[in-house]
């Protein structure tokens, strides 16, 4: 009989089927995830990431002086920092008991696979995209809608730092992008562009728009609201580092057969870890999500 919690709803399949499609899922899913610095090691407890040029000892312009004849080159310092990511396990369970697989005209081998990569791809970037809070540089106000000039303000932060790589990606909520407070009821009702510009008329025709300032948007739900607010980020490649061990492609599939039980227990999990790697390469977008 089935428990509570368990997914004898639907039949079984086999390991590889659910497991490739585990995989693909968790490929799919991803957000946040494919735009930040990824490490994998194939054993490791802990990853460090090397940040480069960045704090008080960097090489910049100030560095340059002018060379007089018989005089020393005073030398310029070169920071060099180490981040550490440490990882941890995670899992997500399913159960399947043999009267459901034996009783179901459905393909649900797919379908279970689909569930457990999305869920471990949909809580990766739930941790990423919860370090957005401890950036230190800020945009726009828990009482107010986000605005284009939001994003002109991040794109200002970022390009102030001549070390920041790019591109520049923006994940935001999607009550940040969509609804009257979000970035597209700005962009298609705003007069300060001179009109509608072709940017105005694909957001009203579609909803979406690809880039805006330089800033290439994406959306999540992995995002917690507090009093009605959110933190989305705006942030450089290297910004967020997201680390992992085990299987090169993340996530590991396996089963286990409970014969007193008749069923199968699939099990997807994942070792992994994320950090903050460079400060000054992020930016926080906290605005209001309900009027």
């Amino acid at each position: 009989m089935a428990t509570a919690g368990d997914t004898s709803y639907i039949a079984g399949g086999l390991l590889e089927v659910i497991a490739a499609d585990a995989i693909m899922a968790f490929r799919g899913s991803k957000v946040t995830a494919n735009l930040v610095k990824n490490e994998y090691r194939s054993v490791a407890e802990t990853i460090s990431v090397p940040v480069w040029n960045n704090g008080t000892a960097k090489i910049d312009s100030g560095d340059v002086t002018g060379v007089t004849d018989g005089t020393i080159i005073s030398p310029a310092n070169l920071n060099s920092d180490k981040k550490t990511i440490t990882l941890a396990p995670f899992a997500v369970r399913s159960d399947l008991y043999d009267d459901t697989v034996n009783s179901n005209a459905d393909n649900p081998q797919g379908r279970l696979g689909i569930f457990l990569g999305e869920a471990i791809a949909s809580y990766v970037d739930s941790q990423l995209n919860a370090l957005f809070a401890g950036l230190s540089t800020t945009v726009g106000t828990s009482t107010s809608a986000l605005t284009i000039d939001n994003l002109f303000s991040a794109i200002k932060n970022m390009k102030s730092l001549p070390s920041a790589p790019k591109p520049y990606s923006a994940v935001l909520q999607e009550a940040q992008i969509w609804g009257s407070l979000g970035i597209m009821n700005d962009l298609v009702t705003t007069t300060q562009f001179g009109g509608s510009p072709a940017l105005q008329q694909e957001g009203l025709m579609t909803g979406w728009v690809n880039r805006i300032a330089g800033i290439d948007i994406y959306h999540s739900p992995e995002f917690t609201e507090t009093s009605s607010a959110v933190m989305g980020g705006i942030f450089s490649k290297d910004a967020l580092a997201l680390g992992w061990a085990g299987p090169s492609n993340m996530i590991k599939m396996e089963t286990d057969r409970e014969i007193a039980y008749l069923r199968d227990i699939y099990v997807a999990s994942i070792f992994f870890g994320v950090i903050e790697a460079v400060d000054d390469w992020g930016c926080m977008v906290h605005t209001r999500t309900t009027v």
